[in-house]
């Protein structure tokens, strides 16, 4: 087995994975579509959950299909536990209506919740609706792991080199001594001894 080919094939999987990773993750970020269906019932509701880092921006727009009233909350960890267990917490920022949005500028990175539930009076009803969730800003966690999977790729790709001309000198050595075990002479950085012409056969009458 080539280990060079090895090295090279997975050190160039392994950057074009980190470049994805730290461009599409960590940098560029699409408009998610999304939508929701809240069964009938006081404790029923939908959530979106976020992996987020301080200085993004957190936005999400929704309708509610028929012209019913939801209430949305953006919620961390602390606050989405207590949410969680009986729909009632403070919140970063909330919205009510048939339609909307609700955004948050993050401060500190870490797990989010976009959480959606029945607004006054809508709870005997299933509501459902859609949601756009846009996010803004860099994502640090994703940045830094796609620049360290892009150093793993890149010096799989130098050992790669490095392996594939230490083979190719194997390579040439072993042909050197089958060569020179076959009794053939090789000649290192030399012109081999001037030899004299070779004869050709002579045809006997």
């Amino acid at each position: 087995m080539k280990w060079s080919r090895v090295l090279l094939a997975f050190g160039v999987v392994l950057l074009l994975a980190g470049l994805y990773s730290a461009v599409f993750g960590g940098l560029v970020h699409s408009p998610t579509d999304r939508t929701f269906s809240i069964p009938a019932g006081a404790y029923f509701y939908g959530y979106y959950k976020e992996s987020l880092s301080a200085g993004q921006t957190i936005r999400m727009d929704f309708t509610v299909t028929g012209g019913s009233t939801v209430d949305v909350f953006i919620l961390n960890e602390a606050q989405w536990s207590d949410y969680s267990y009986d729909l009632s917490s403070a919140s970063l920022a909330s919205a009510s209506g048939s339609h909307g949005s609700v955004s948050f500028n993050v401060e500190t990175g870490g797990t989010y919740y976009l959480a959606i539930d029945h607004g006054s009076g809508y709870s005997s009803s299933t509501q459902e609706g859609k949601a756009t969730i846009n996010i803004t800003g860099t994502n640090t966690g994703c940045l830094m792991i796609g620049a360290a999977i892009v150093v793993v790729g890149v010096l799989m790709l130098v050992g790669g080199f490095i392996r594939g001309k230490k083979e190719a000198g194997e390579a040439k050595d072993l042909w050197q001594q089958q060569q020179q075990t076959a009794g053939v002479v090789y000649y290192h950085d030399q012109q081999p001894p001037n030899q004299p012409p070779a004869q050709p056969p002579q045809l006997r009458q």
